[in-house]
């Protein structure tokens, strides 16, 4: 595969890619140095308001790239680890929630009773296993920064006085955890989310193969993230 545009030519090997990935990232901030110092140049001199204005705007977008080119290096890292004891998603949830529940409750946050996650139905291909537990091969810390920032990605978007269902099952190779907009005082309007609290999540999910969705079956909006049950750091 190529791209004929810029006469880049993709290799397919994971390995080549991942180097290739790093050597781009490196190219890319001494592209970004030269644009930091040009600006720095520019401050030395007496400006008008509206330049000093423009020159705050750049070292401010400088650093917000050289922060997102970060962000790619984790992402193009050699894997660190191929196993991980299996965590209790539903466990880890439940206590982020007793630490969070007095401040959810000052905001006028509810949040609906789940169905039971006792006996969870998975299919292996043959006859259905149930499972008492539904859990994740992922470092605890990492599964609990992934559903604070699930949880902080909805929060920012919704008003007082709003109810929340947290979903969790098996799927097809995975699990898939989401937090419902079940119903809302008022407005009931579409939720509208904070970018950069978006991308930070995607990315944190990114790093074991999950991925983010937002979707409004029957008018409910629900923020969803799924997670590999055997997920390998990438």
């Amino acid at each position: 595969m190529s791209d004929e545009g810029h006469g880049l030519r993709v290799p397919e090997d994971e390995s080549t890619r991942e180097a290739l990935t790093r050597i781009l990232a490196i190219e890319s901030r001494n592209a970004l140095a030269r644009v930091e110092l040009a600006a720095s140049e520019l401050s030395r001199f007496e400006s008008t308001p509206a330049a000093v204005d423009r020159i705050s705007t750049i070292h401010q977008a400088v650093s917000q790239i050289d922060e997102l080119l970060g962000k790619i290096d984790l992402l193009a890292s050699p894997a660190l680890a191929t196993s991980w004891p299996a965590v209790d998603v539903e466990e880890v949830w439940q206590r982020i929630r007793k630490r969070l529940d007095p401040t959810l409750a000052a905001r006028g946050i509810r949040f609906q009773a789940a169905s039971e996650p006792a006996a969870v139905a998975q299919s292996t291909g043959t006859e259905p296993v149930v499972k008492t537990e539904i859990r994740v091969e992922m470092p605890e810390a990492a599964l609990e920064s992934i559903l604070y920032a699930l949880l902080r990605v909805v929060l920012a978007a919704t008003l007082r006085d709003w109810e929340l269902r947290f979903d969790l099952e098996y799927v097809a190779n995975g699990l898939c955890a989401a937090l419902v907009v079940v119903s809302a005082a008022q407005d009931r309007r579409r939720l509208e989310f904070d970018r950069d609290d978006w991308f930070e999540l995607e990315v944190a999910l990114a790093e074991w193969g999950g991925t983010l969705t937002a979707s409004a079956p029957e008018g409910h909006d629900r923020i969803q993230i799924f997670l590999p049950t055997g997920a390998s750091h990438a």
